[in-house]
């Protein structure tokens, strides 16, 4: 009897206790995430990943030899400080160059990018300047917690090929914030 009584009072606490299903819990945050590009800037960001490609051609021997390379590295370390004015960006990556005439499949070439000073934002587009010159960083995507943008670089190989020096390349780096 005892057995039974337990049973029912355990089913009656189950069967009070069910939850309407038209009942909708809402959480709000506490802060409202930025919605624009300049309200999500402002902050310190870490580098996540370095996607690249690079087109160009080698005279050999008269004739034009036309190579092309992408990309990604997610090895790739940097990171980004922006204040409502300043921004200062780096990047240290890896690019794996195949180039037809060696006899290896490719060569890992390490590059950065660092650059500093004031930005302005205009449609898609930051523009970081100082007094030595700008640099334009097209903005891919953004939201509150990643930053990826678009810029071009020259990738200097370090060790003398012929017919090539520097070899220019187009850069995606994404970044994501720190917290």
């Amino acid at each position: 009897m005892k057995h039974l009584l337990y049973i029912g009072f355990i089913s009656l606490i189950f069967l009070s206790c069910r939850k309407d299903p038209n009942d909708i819990d809402i959480i709000i945050p506490d802060q409202t995430p930025p919605r624009s590009l300049a309200e999500q800037m402002p902050g310190e960001w870490s580098l996540d990943a370095v996607s690249y490609i690079s087109e160009f051609s080698i005279d050999f021997d008269g004739f034009p030899l036309p190579i092309s390379n992408s990309g990604t590295d997610k090895n790739a370390r940097g990171s980004m400080s922006i204040d409502a004015s300043n921004m200062d960006y780096n990047a240290r990556y890896t690019v794996m160059l195949a180039l037809p005439f060696l006899p290896i499949p490719s060569i890992p070439v390490s590059d950065n990018i660092q650059f500093a000073g004031n930005y302005n934002i205009s449609g898609g587009n930051i523009t970081v300047s100082n007094s030595g010159g700008s640099r334009t960083l097209e903005v891919i995507s953004h939201g509150p917690y990643h930053l990826t943008f678009q810029t071009s670089s020259i990738l200097n190989l370090g060790i003398p090929l012929p017919g090539i020096t520097d070899i220019p390349i187009e850069l995606t780096l994404h970044y994501v914030k720190d917290f």
